[in-house]
């Protein structure tokens, strides 16, 4: 499950509020399933970056003559 950009701002917003000394800014989102879900979809984007990292780092070694 995909968070969508509404999603996201709603987030981003409720973050803010509760940086700037709202506490009950991020009880506003609703269930905690949408922070869980974010959260989730962070962990993917880093395994999918660092994934390409080492692809882009065996490449780059081929290219060299490294092993």
């Amino acid at each position: 499950m995909t968070i969508t950009t509404a999603e996201l701002a709603r987030i981003r917003a409720a973050a803010i509020g509760d940086m700037l000394g709202d506490p009950k800014a991020l009880d506003k989102l609703g269930p905690a399933a949408t922070i869980f879900r974010l959260c989730r979809e962070l962990e993917h984007a880093q395994n999918e970056k660092t994934e390409l990292q080492e692809v882009v780092v065996r490449i780059y070694k081929a290219l060299k003559g490294e092993k």
